[in-house]
This record gives structure tokens, sequence and C-alpha cells, in this order.
């Protein structure tokens, strides 16, 4: 939530910036903006794609017939 109170923050700075006719200052707000969310965008797809490779490693283990035979090992 507190995400959301600072977005509308920088959005209300930027239609400030606007209404005083100061598009560099509203485009410097939007930018830092755009940039926060980029980032949080750019670290979200990491984590899902090392997740994404980390269940595709356990379910290779799960379909090797090596490690198939033995599975009541594995879950203790």
């Amino acid at each position: 939530m507190v995400s959301e109170f600072e977005t509308l923050d920088k959005l209300n700075q930027i239609n400030d910036a606007l209404d005083a006719n100061e598009i560099a200052t509203a485009k410097d707000v939007l930018m830092v903006l755009k940039d926060k969310y980029q980032t949080m965008c750019d670290e979200f797809d990491k984590w899902a794609e090392e997740e994404s490779q980390r269940q595709d490693t356990d379910n290779r283990i799960f379909m090797e017939g090596d490690c198939v035979e033995n599975q009541a090992d594995f879950f203790k």
C-alpha cells in the first residue's frame, strides 16, 4: 500500500508541474517513477526466471529413471 501512496504523490507532483507549465520537472518526476517500476519489473522477471529454472530442475529429478526409483529417499 505504501507504494501506491508514493505513486499518487509522484502523480500529483507531475500534475502540479504540468499545471505550472514546468514540462522538464514533470518529465523528470515521470522518469523517476518509470525507472522505479522498470526496476521492480526487471527484478520480478529475474526472480520468475530463477524459479522456473529451479522448478524445471526439480521436475527433471522426478522424471529421471534413477530418481523415480528412489523417491522415498528424496522425501526423507
